[in-house]
């Protein structure tokens, strides 16, 4: 059940039809609808898919979102603050969607970005 709120949530937070998510993660649309509607069965294979496909860890998936793991990651990605100048952040820091973070920090982050909508072009040409 939590496994599956959780793909859920994340499925509507990042605006996935159904199909979307179903291409992502590598299962048929049918399955994503079963598991909409608490009828599917997910093997550890398909746990693991879905993992990959969303870019989180499986144990985190598997974590109510009360859990102080999720609590922290809500917490950053919903932070409301701006860094107005750029100019006062100390030396190799830099803004990410409104986070400050050390700029090697920030190349990672944009290489998973890059490297999960070409993952989903790709399984969407399929």
């Amino acid at each position: 059940k939590t496994f599956t709120e959780n793909v859920l949530r994340l499925q509507k937070e990042r605006g996935l039809t159904k199909q979307e998510l179903a291409t992502l993660v590598g299962v048929s649309g049918a399955f994503i609808t079963e598991l909409a509607r608490g009828t599917a069965n997910p093997t550890v294979k398909s746990l693991q898919a879905f993992s990959e496909g969303l870019g989180v860890p499986l144990p985190l998936l598997l974590k109510p979102v009360t859990s102080d793991e999720w609590q922290t990651i809500l917490a950053v990605a919903n932070a409301k603050q701006t860094v107005q100048d750029t100019k006062q952040l100390p030396e190799g820091f830099g803004v990410l969607a409104n986070v400050v973070l050390p700029l090697h920090k920030i190349y990672v982050v944009e290489q998973w970005i890059k490297d999960g909508q070409k993952r989903l072009r790709t399984k969407k040409a399929e």
